[in-house]
């Protein structure tokens, strides 16, 4: 499966891991990231909708919002969009903007 991500989370689940989990995580273009945005088959988790109209602005597909957990399994790849302070309430598109963002991708390994 492939994920698009509000911020660089590893989701695991707590119940099914026996031992250790193993990621790669990369950083990649805004072109990599907006391939995977408009790929149909990834599937969006981002919960906070100002990130959403960002991503739309920058890539031209406004990906659904929404609250789900998913856990991410060996194989599967997670598009992080990352702000580059963090923010501790939910913001506005504007301030994104003025703090800025970086692009990574995430691969479970193990």
């Amino acid at each position: 499966m492939k994920y698009l991500f509000n911020a660089l989370v590893l989701p695991v689940d707590p119940d099914r891991l026996a031992g250790k989990a193993v990621f790669e995580v990369e950083r990649i273009s805004e072109a990599v990231f907006c391939e995977a945005v408009r790929d149909p088959s990834t599937v969006s988790v981002v919960g906070h909708g100002p990130t959403a109209r960002v991503i739309s602005e920058v890539c031209g597909r406004e990906p659904p919002v929404r609250r789900e957990t998913v856990f991410m399994e060996p194989g599967d790849v997670g598009y992080h969009l990352v702000l580059r302070k963090r923010a501790y309430l939910e913001i506005p598109a504007e301030e994104m903007k003025k703090i800025g963002w970086s692009y990574f991708r995430s691969r479970r390994v193990r």
